[in-house]
């Protein structure tokens, strides 16, 4: 997203969709498609309806009743057998299979805390090292189906990014096909966002920005930080701090004729909402985002959920990322709307 000060004329960055594999297919414009001029949710894709706080999500997150056992028990067993007897495991078809049950549930806690077993599980340091030598076993299995499907996911670059604040790399992605528990998105999302609307994918996402990544000029941050541009996403996710530590914010964007937001990193600035991330945008429309919740510390081990309609951002320490980023386990929903 792209978003400017009237005042001083400076274009700035502002990713209202973070994904960075949009750029392969910012130039197939539908002009049917309708662009929200805000963030929202469409009816029925509210997951946890009575949570709007970050802080109460990670929360309700870390607690053991968000883990299905069984479901953790069974990605656990994945990996002993594996360990024990790699050629009797097709790592990837499996941990994809499994998400292809979660992709089955609707939209509700009982989704929730399936993606938040799969982050908090696949998460902890030691499992996702595993996880991580598993897959790269898949790639070795010539002429098999297993190093076929991992292959294909595992090497195209389209779903392999690196921007000024984050590296992202795909582990595994669902089907394409929708399922039972599938909600329909806004039409003609696959084709602007260049990936089946319906499938869902876990990545891991390194927090080390490059010397390039300086953010807004005009955000107040203590010297040191690094801050990415708020933005929101087309579809839900759980994710899970594997390693390090960074800071959230959670904003709203405002009305006109609202008070002139005052606390967090924006204040009073004046913004221009734009659809996806590079140029050309088919929507153009100017806003105000009102911080709701300032900096919320995420640990190791801390896992939350966000829905598609909470605009957000990341902060991280500069110099500590440098020699040791913050890493997080990241499992997206299917999309539900444009951002």
């Amino acid at each position: 997203m792209l978003l400017f000060t009237p005042k001083s004329g400076r274009r700035l960055e502002l990713l209202w969709a973070a994904s960075v594999e949009l750029y392969c297919s910012l130039k197939k414009m539908d002009p049917e498609i309708q662009f929200p001029t805000r963030p929202y949710a469409p009816i029925g894709a509210k997951a946890l309806p009575n949570v709007e706080s970050l802080y109460e999500v990670r929360n309700l997150l870390n607690e053991p009743q968000w883990q299905d056992q069984e479901l953790a028990v069974r990605i656990q067993r994945l990996l002993s057998d594996w360990t024990n007897d790699p050629t009797s495991v097709e790592p990837y078809t499996r941990m994809q299979s499994l998400l292809e049950e979660i992709r089955c549930i609707p939209v509700s806690k009982e989704r929730v805390r399936s993606m938040n077993t799969v982050v908090k599980t696949l998460g902890e340091p030691t499992a996702l090292a595993t996880f991580l030598d598993m897959l790269r076993d898949s790639t070795t299995r010539d002429g098999t189906e297993e190093q076929f499907a991992s292959k294909a996911k595992l090497q195209n670059v389209k779903m392999h990014s690196l921007y000024g604040w984050c590296g992202n790399t795909l582990l595994v992605e669902s089907l394409d096909a929708p399922t039972v528990g599938t909600h329909e998105g806004t039409p003609g999302l696959a084709d602007r966002l260049g990936n089946p609307s319906a499938s869902w994918n876990l990545t891991i996402h390194v927090w080390q920005p490059t010397s390039r990544a300086k953010g807004f000029p005009i955000v107040t941050i203590p010297e040191g930080k690094r801050l990415e541009p708020p933005h929101s996403h087309p579809f839900d996710f759980a994710s899970m701090i594997v390693k390090g530590c960074l800071h959230q914010s959670i904003y709203s964007q405002t009305q006109e004729g609202d008070p002139t937001p005052q606390i967090g990193h924006y204040g009073s600035l004046t913004f221009e909402h734009v659809d996806g991330v590079w140029p050309p945008h088919s929507f153009h429309g100017t806003c105000r985002l009102a911080t709701r919740e300032h900096s919320v510390e995420l640990r190791e081990g801390d896992s939350y959920y966000m829905p598609c309609d909470w605009i957000h951002d990341v902060e991280v320490d500069g110099e500590i990322a440098r020699t040791k980023p913050a890493i997080s386990l990241f499992l997206s929903s299917e999309y539900l709307v444009m951002p």
